[in-house]
Formats: structure tokens, C-alpha cells, sequence
């Protein structure tokens, strides 16, 4: 199984997870909450009456404001599902003594969420952190799920974050969270965007999220076992990345998995913000793909 060293565990770090600029979506149709299974409240909302259910999950440090994009285009045509996940967004007002900080326990999150949605059929959305939620959470919510679409998530089903490189990572991290997280956040825009403001609103919303938080998460991530969540999901799985972060080794993949994947050239790890249209419409082929209209 392919190690990811020092030298690659450092923009990795952000590649589990990250950010997007001030919100252009109109103000949701409905805000809701739902306890999850440790009784925490998850906040959610939902946009769009369609037949479909397109369940759109946030990476590390997000929030349901990274869809802004998203939401209302997907929204003309479906229902559309935005959450956030415990610790992030209108789910952070929480105290943080869950019991673990794991993408198992963010999956429980998600399908607490799903449990109160009515569509029977669903496609999860994830991006970066978000699509290893929606896989091991797609084998629990049985045939409601079509597939799962990996945002710039989801490159190599054999990646192992090796402990070794990790824990200088985590070392930095807790010395300065916010100098560390600022200096990572500008590697993952390799190019000027077309919004100027956007690397900005996402050192803000990145940076300035819970410490005790983030890093309880982050520390998880060495123990997350890729090659078994592609085994386990049993559905198709389809990926809209970025060349330009990490290499999607298709083929690999596929040793596991249903894969297959679209790029986004010239964008880095928020795409689906940084060129919107383009990424929108990857998104609409993918979706046509997975449910067949």
C-alpha cells in the first residue's frame, strides 16, 4: 500500500479538508436539527422538492457554505441536503467531549441526518474528508444510495497516512493552530482565483475554527482505512478532482471499487468554488451517470 511521507503529509493535511468564500446562496428554505446517536445536535438544511435527494457533506474545517455554488442550481431540479457535521458550522456550538472524533462517528452524524429524509433515493456528495464520510456511511443507508460523488476526495484507495510523517504535522499545529493552519490554507490555491477574495474567506473560516476541534479530528487520520471503505460501499463511486492537489490513481482504484473520475483543470482543492461553472456541470453528468435521468 502506497505511504504518504513527510513531504506529502504536509498539503495533505489540508486536502482532508478546507474552506470557501462569503455565502451568494439565498437564504435556505429550511434550517433544521437532529439529534445524533451520542445525542449531540446536527444542524442541516434543505433546499428544493425534487425526486432525488443529493446529500452534499463538507470536508475538515467546513461547513455547509462551501456548497453556496451548488445549492441552488441542484436545488431547481431535487431536493438537496446540505449538513454540518459535528464541530463545524451550526453544529460547532457543541462541547466537544464526543466520544471519538472519527469518520465513523461523522458518518453516524450523516445518517441521523438521512433518517429524516423522506426521498428514497440518494446521491452523497462529499468533499475531501467528506467523501470518506459518505463511503462508510453508503453501506448503512442500504439501496437509498445511487452512488457516492468524492469532491477532490477519494484519489487512492491504497494511501496510508503514515504515523511517522503525521505527528510533526500534529506537533505544529498544536504549538500555533492559526499560524500553522494559514500557512498550509495558501498551498492549496495554486493559481490566483477568479474570486480574489476567496484564499482570504478561507483562512478565515479554516483558521478560526475550534483548535481542540480540528486537531482531534486530524489526529484520526492516520487510522483511516481507505482500502476498506472502497471494499465496503458496494456502490459506485465517482470523483470530480483536481490534478493539481494529488495524483487520482484510477486504476488502483478500481482494484475495489466501481471508480471512475473527472478532472478540473487549473482549479485546486475547492473547485467546486473556485470554478464553479465548469465544476456544476461535472457535477450534473456525474449525477445523470448515477441515476440514469
Amino acid at each position: 500500500m502506497k505511504r504518504v511521507t513527510a513531504r506529502l503529509v504536509l498539503p495533505l493535511l489540508l486536502i482532508l479538508g478546507g474552506c470557501a468564500g462569503e455565502q451568494a446562496t439565498t437564504e435556505p428554505a429550511s434550517v433544521r436539527q437532529t439529534p445524533s446517536s451520542e445525542g449531540h445536535s446536527i444542524e442541516y438544511s434543505v433546499h428544493g422538492d425534487g425526486p432525488l435527494g443529493i446529500v452534499l457533506i463538507h470536508g475538515w474545517l467546513e461547513d455547509r457554505s462551501f456548497w453556496r455554488q451548488q445549492i441552488p442550481v441542484l436545488a431547481e431540479h431535487q431536493t438537496v441536503i446540505a449538513i454540518d457535521l459535528l464541530g463545524h458550522g451550526g453544529s460547532a456550538a457543541q462541547r466537544t467531549d464526543r466520544s471519538s472524533w472519527s469518520i465513523d462517528a461523522f458518518a453516524k452524524d450523516l445518517i441521523a441526518v438521512v433518517e429524516q429524509i423522506p426521498n428514497e433515493q440518494l446521491v452523497l456528495v462529499g468533499h475531501s474528508m467528506g467523501g470518506q464520510v459518505a463511503l462508510a456511511a453508503a453501506p448503512r443507508l442500504h439501496s437509498r444510495v445511487l452512488g457516492v460523488v468524492g469532491v477532490d476526495s477519494l484519489h487512492n484507495a491504497e494511501m496510508v497516512v503514515s504515523a511517522e510523517g503525521w505527528d510533526p504535522i500534529m506537533a505544529l499545529y498544536r504549538e500555533d493552530f492559526a499560524a500553522t493552519c494559514q500557512r498550509f490554507v495558501g498551498s492549496m490555491f495554486p493559481h490566483a482565483t477568479e474570486d480574489p477574495n476567496l484564499p482570504e474567506w478561507v483562512r478565515g473560516k479554516m483558521c478560526g475554527s475550534n483548535p481542540e476541534v480540528a486537531i482531534a479530528v486530524a489526529e484520526r487520520f492516520p487510522l483511516i482505512d481507505q482500502r476498506a471503505l472502497f471494499q465496503a460501499a458496494q456502490l459506485p463511486i465517482r470523483c470530480i478532482n483536481s490534478p493539481l492537489t494529488l495524483p487520482t490513481e484510477a486504476e488502483i482504484n478500481r482494484r475495489y471499487a466501481d471508480y471512475d473520475v473527472r478532472s478540473v483543470d487549473g482549479a485546486g482543492h475547492f473547485l467546486m468554488l473556485e470554478r464553479p461553472t465548469e465544476f456544476n456541470l461535472l457535477l450534473a453528468e456525474t449525477i445523470e451517470e448515477l441515476t440514469g435521468s
